[in-house]
């Protein structure tokens, strides 16, 4: 299904928070909250055929985009299809409704007609509340964290999860085990409207495998960096610095990012393997690793950590090499809005006192 076969229609009437509005007019007279009704109206408004989005500049400065209006209707279908939502099921809103992962729940609503609820985007969000239950809420890494420690219960009223916007830690995914809603981890970016992959998280079906959604599919370079196919993307075949193992033109194991790899002495090292196989030996622990520049070995790979150094001693590696060759103390992790490493101010981050 190309963008030029499925048109950008909304499923009128529209559900916000238990009042029905009939057309658009009946909307923008809504009480519904400024942010997003804004982006519920410039969605609907056949005047507009596109939607404005800027990526959230995890690689460098971040990007306006104008996108197609049709293009984020075929991700939404994807979603339904991938999902089995249906008309008139429940969603909530506990995402910014500015950067994609907020809009495309708008999106969703729209386009499949699902009721839609809200909430602010706090890092534990306030809904569902008791007696309230939905079929779909997207949350970053952060809230889901805060909601497994703080209010468990609410995460049986979610009908179904995603979880995207970061790399989840092991301890967090470990503890994905025991929600008792399926919950899947995304995959996607700005220019592919959200997600085109998903995986299971919980379950007897959780795996490290992504699988499509929709009409995507999947190849990569001959530096195995992925190559996404999908109608929705932005352009088509679109070429990203993820560094994946490819099972299939359907799935694949994600592995970093090539922009980050840190190459020592002709090792290439990605960062968030490391520090993914670093965290079960320092569990809670906040750190991150960085390549910085090295005599004799081009690029070694240095500790940033928050609080006390650590003890590697002890710590037994799939590849010695990879160990830590330095440390550095700061008071905090640099990230971007959705909780994932902000590498490029991590690269300049230089060492702190402690308080």
């Amino acid at each position: 299904m190309g963008s030029e076969s499925l048109e950008f229609a909304v499923k009128w009437p529209i559900v916000v928070e238990g009042e029905s509005y009939p057309d658009l007019e009946s909307l923008r007279r809504s009480a519904v909250r400024r942010d997003v009704l804004d982006h519920l109206v410039q969605l609907a408004d056949p005047v507009q055929t596109h939607l404005e989005v800027r990526s959230s500049g995890s690689t460098g400065e971040p990007k306006m985009f104008s996108v197609p209006k049709p293009k984020a209707w075929i991700s939404a279908e994807a979603t339904a299809s991938a999902l089995d939502l249906r008309c008139g099921d429940r969603v909530l809103l506990a995402l910014d409704p500015g950067p994609i992962g907020g809009r495309m729940v708008l999106v969703r609503a729209l386009a499949l007609g699902l009721e839609l609820s809200y909430c602010d985007a706090a890092s534990l969000p306030v809904r569902p509340e008791d007696g309230e239950e939905f079929d779909l809420v997207s949350v970053v890494p952060r809230q889901l964290a805060m909601l497994l420690t703080h209010a468990p219960e609410r995460l049986a009223r979610m009908g179904k999860i995603l979880v995207g916007g970061a790399p989840l830690s092991p301890e967090l995914e470990q503890q994905c085990h025991s929600i008792p809603v399926p919950i899947w981890q995304t995959f996607g970016m700005t220019e592919t409207l959200s997600h085109v992959a998903l995986r299971r998280l919980n379950g007897d079906s959780r795996s490290q495998v992504y699988e499509a959604t929709g009409e995507v599919r999947f190849s990569v370079d001959t530096e195995s960096r992925l190559i996404i196919h999908a109608p929705q993307a932005l352009t088509d075949p679109l070429v990203t610095n993820d560094v994946v193992r490819l099972i299939s033109p359907t799935s694949f194991e994600w592995r970093g990012r090539a922009d980050f790899v840190i190459n020592s002495g002709g090792l290439k090292i990605s960062p968030e393997e490391l520090e993914a196989e670093l965290a079960k030996f320092f569990p809670g622990r906040d750190f991150a690793v960085v390549g910085v520049p090295d005599e004799e070995w081009g690029e070694r790979v240095e500790l940033v950590v928050v609080g006390e150094l650590l003890d590697f001693s002890n710590v037994e590696l799939r590849d010695s090499r990879s160990v830590p060759k330095s440390q550095r103390i700061v008071t905090e992790i640099p990230r971007l809005k959705g909780g994932k490493i902000n590498r490029l101010k991590l690269k300049q981050k230089k060492s702190e006192p402690l308080p």
